[in-house]
């Protein structure tokens, strides 16, 4: 325990980072801090540093020439906390744990991150996150971090119909897309399967369409919308987010947002005109500086060139974004913007 405690209070957490060259050692990391958390006598604040680096670890998403090997960690830092949960309820010392206000919120964190893995693109990563929750849901964790009415019907509808990256499959867990306390997280799965290769991407873009068009709560399409800007000003999935990011953002400049102005309610196209638009051009144009890739300048010039279509505002910062690009080192993107 002491040997492992030390670089859990360095500012680089061993399950999400240091590790990722050796990414094993970390997955057995998270295995053996189960342990020691289960049977080592600790104090709650250490106990609460070894449930912050099995929060850190289901956010790893290292890659190398075997693909996301993050997943590993990500699958075993799930069952580790699954392992701790059990224990805990036994030894009944949850409900000390749970006095404490800084580990309550840690433990709905970690919930958030287990939900967003119920949108991986992985099959093995959804079903472990879904066996997971049913866990939490059954011995009552859940119920005291947010209401049980929340999980309940949810987890037996995708208990009901299996993991498999399907339509119906996604648009089940959008449920949580509408939940504040789960918003963030979902949006970083979904943007990751979107971002994807395959049936995986389809099925996810479908999802998301059907949930943000179909909600007539013109507060909660604002809300994931402001959401998706967020994650990709603050860098919060990293790079590999990026492109997927920007795809997200062009499907709903070029489909979605055109469709709700189109409705003729002068509140939409107020908060569109007066706050989407120009957020989203000033966004976009930050992103193509020092941007030498391709294919993000071509996603980018696509979504400059629909929001001149916005208010007068939007509109004048899109054409000075497209001049810009009008004289881009790159000569395919001077032809895209042209």
């Amino acid at each position: 325990a002491s040997s492992f405690s030390p670089p859990l209070n360095t500012s680089r957490p061993v399950l999400s980072g240091t590790f990722r060259y050796d990414i094993q050692a970390a997955q057995n990391g998270a295995s053996s801090l189960a342990s020691i958390l289960c049977y080592a006598d600790i104090s709650v604040d250490q106990v609460l540093i070894g449930v912050k680096a099995l929060e850190s670890g289901m956010c790893n998403y290292a890659v190398d020439n075997r693909g996301d090997v993050g997943s590993w960690v990500r699958r075993q830092c799930m069952t580790s906390f699954a392992k701790l949960v059990d224990f805990w309820v036994r030894s009944e010392k949850i409900t000390a744990f749970l006095d404490v206000s800084e580990f309550k919120e840690r433990l709905r964190r970690i919930m958030a991150q287990i939900i967003r893995q119920l949108w991986e693109r992985m099959d093995q990563v959804r079903q472990g996150a879904l066996e997971c929750l049913q866990y939490l849901v059954s011995n009552g964790l859940a119920s005291q971090i947010w209401p049980q009415v929340q999980l309940n019907p949810i987890v037996d509808l995708i208990s009901e119909s299996g993991t498999h990256a399907s339509k119906e499959y996604y648009s089940r867990i959008g449920y949580f897309l509408s939940l504040e306390e789960t918003r963030q997280a979902c949006l970083l799965g979904l943007i990751a399967s979107i971002g994807s290769i395959g049936l995986e991407s389809q099925a996810a873009s479908f999802a998301f369409n059907q949930m943000i068009n179909e909600t007539e709560i013109l507060n909660l399409r604002m809300e994931i919308v402001r959401a998706v800007f967020a994650i990709h000003e603050q860098r919060l999935g990293g790079p590999r987010l990026i492109p997927a990011t920007l795809k997200t953002i062009e499907g709903l400049v070029c489909k979605d947002i055109p469709t709700w102005v189109q409705a003729d309610d002068s509140n939409t196209k107020s908060l569109i005109w007066d706050e989407i638009g120009p957020r989203c051009a000033t966004l976009v144009r930050q992103d193509a500086r020092n941007c030498r890739d391709p294919a993000r300048l071509a996603t980018i010039t696509r979504i400059l060139s629909e929001l001149i279509k916005f208010g007068a505002e939007t509109y004048t910062l899109a054409v000075e974004g497209l001049m810009l690009l009008l004289v881009h080192p790159l000569p395919c993107t001077r032809k895209d913007v042209a």
